[in-house]
């Protein structure tokens, strides 16, 4: 963790408001899609088409605010114990990786198990 506390949780924070931000109008498909009734049931893309033509390309970002407000503590807290875990284990990232798969595949002969 060589970038300093302050600034690994400002970048995470960051990148988690931008992967929400990126698949927020997603979220409010699902929703719609969800709301509907059995009878009237449409598929994402004419339910993404009715968004549009109902509220415009913001009603596709309706109530992205509160949801970045929830983000930002979430995502930056969680990256930054994650980062302090491989200081405080040692671990790196490949470590971890190849043992997670040489535990949890069919394939062990790959890594030589």
């Amino acid at each position: 963790m060589g970038l300093g506390t302050l600034r690994t949780l400002m970048y995470w924070a960051i990148a988690g408001c931008c992967s929400k931000a990126a698949t927020y109008p997603l979220e409010v498909v699902r929703r719609q899609l969800q709301m509907q009734v059995h009878t009237t049931k449409m598929s994402a893309a004419a339910t993404f088409k009715k968004i549009v033509d109902q509220g415009g390309i913001p009603a596709l970002y309706a109530g992205l605010i509160p949801s970045l407000l929830m983000v930002l503590p979430s995502s930056s807290i969680s990256y930054f114990v994650y980062e302090l875990m491989k200081i405080v284990l040692k671990v790196e990232p490949e470590q971890v990786f190849v043992s997670f798969f040489k535990r949890y595949t069919p394939c062990n002969e790959l890594f030589g198990k």
